[in-house]
C-alpha cells in the first residue's frame, strides 16, 4: 500500500469503537516545523507499543503488549500534512498500513524537542489553492450527459 496520507475523516465514535489493533508513536520535532503548514514523513518503527493496554497486554495485540508493523520501510511510511498546530497533541491515523496489518488505527503524539525523532522529516506543504469550489467528478459526468441529450433533443424536436 505504500504512503498512506491523513485524508479521511472519520467519527471520534466510529474509530473508538473500531475493531483491530490500535498503536501508539510518540515523535519529537522542532517548535519551527510547527509554525507553517507541513508535512511530516514518518518512517515508523517495525515495533509499536500498544495503544489500548500502553504495552500490558490485551486481547487487541494478542497479549503481546506491541504490534508489528509492516517489513519494507516505504510500507511503513506515513505522511501527516498538519496546518499550525501547536505541540503536544495526538493524531489519530485510520488504517495508516495495508489492511492486512494487525494495525487498523496509528495514535501519533506530536511534541516539541531540539531535534527530531529518527525517521521523522518535514516537507513544506504547498500553498493551499485561491477558493474554487470542488465539484465531484460524477458530477461532471452528470452535467456532460444531460447537455448531450438537451443537443439531441433538440436536434430530433428541430426536424
Amino acid at each position: 500500500m505504500g504512503k498512506s496520507e491523513l485524508g479521511r475523516v472519520l467519527s471520534p465514535e466510529a474509530l473508538d469503537a473500531a475493531e483491530g489493533g490500535r498503536a501508539r508513536l510518540a515523535i519529537e520535532v522542532p517548535g519551527d516545523w510547527l509554525t507553517d503548514p507541513c508535512e511530516l514523513i514518518v518512517v515508523v518503527p517495525r515495533r509499536l507499543a500498544c495503544a489500548r493496554c500502553d504495552g500490558g497486554g490485551c486481547d487487541g495485540c494478542d497479549r503481546s503488549g506491541a504490534l508489528r508493523a509492516p517489513e519494507d520501510d516505504d510500507a511503513r511510511t506515513v505522511c501527516l500534512r498538519l496546518d499550525q498546530l501547536a505541540a503536544g497533541v495526538a493524531i489519530r491515523v485510520a488504517t495508516p498500513f495495508a489492511p492486512e496489518t494487525q494495525i487498523a488505527q496509528l495514535i501519533v503524539e506530536i511534541r516539541t524537542g531540539a531535534r527530531p525523532s529518527p525517521g521523522v522529516t518535514r516537507r513544506v506543504a504547498p500553498p493551499a489553492p485561491a477558493y474554487a469550489p470542488r465539484v465531484s467528478s460524477w458530477v461532471g459526468v452528470v452535467l456532460l450527459a444531460l447537455s448531450a441529450a438537451a443537443a439531441i433533443l433538440l436536434s430530433l424536436l428541430a426536424r
